[in-house]
């Protein structure tokens, strides 16, 4: 299964024109054999709060709607003006609540390495890569787009498919040490080998070698 270049939903870096500004924690749990590494984004009380003010104002917007429409004929534009907003209100709200809730989890164990996305108004998305697959995990910076700044990243490479990058935008230093986690849960195996040549080492009986030496 082909991976993803970034599948990094919970990052403070905008991927796209939708995404509101973020600033995103990390928490990681590491036990022995186990690593799990999950980011939210911060700021969820002020997101609470600001609902709650866009939930009062959208219920006023509909008393007042309803008491216009006994006579809509001579309250057209007021109507319109007011569906248009409430329009708006409900779109924020849900691009807030699909952003902020949504968390990206990254656990790493002796055998696999696993990343997933998960949010309310989004699919849950899981990506699961066995351990001989890993090539290795490392810091880097991303690649700026134009009037970014250049931030470091998580970069986990593999033998045979594209990179996955991981919560930009944090310290170097945090994201350091959760590679050096992952080396104490995971290993680097070395790259694996062709399933031909494999075969033929595992099938190719061992000769002893003959002695050479004069009597």
């Amino acid at each position: 299964m082909p991976a993803p270049a970034v599948i990094d939903y919970a990052s403070p870096v905008p991927r796209s024109k939708l995404r509101l500004p973020a600033r995103s924690e990390i928490r990681w749990v590491d036990a022995p054999g186990r690593l799990v590494v999950t980011q939210v984004l911060a700021g969820r009380e002020g997101a609470v709060w600001a609902l709650g003010l866009a939930g009062f104002t959208f219920g006023l917007m509909s008393l007042a709607l309803v008491g216009m429409i006994e006579r809509w004929h001579r309250n057209v534009a007021p109507i319109a003006m007011i569906v248009m907003v409430m329009a708006a209100e409900v779109l924020v709200s849900v691009l807030v609540i699909r952003n902020t809730w949504r968390k990206t989890i990254l656990t790493v164990t002796r055998e696999e390495l696993a990343v997933e996305t998960a949010g309310p108004l989004a699919s849950r998305q899981r990506f699961v890569f066995p351990t001989e697959q890993v090539a290795g995990v490392v810091v880097v910076d991303r690649e700026p787009q134009p009037g970014e700044a250049r931030v470091a990243e998580l970069e986990i490479r593999f033998w045979s498919i594209p990179s996955v990058h991981l919560f930009a935008g944090h310290p170097p230093e945090t994201l350091r040490a959760i590679v050096s986690s992952i080396a104490h849960v995971q290993p680097v195996a070395p790259p694996p080998l062709p399933a031909a040549l494999a075969t033929a080492r595992a099938t190719t009986p061992v000769r002893p070698q003959a002695n050479t030496d004069l009597q």
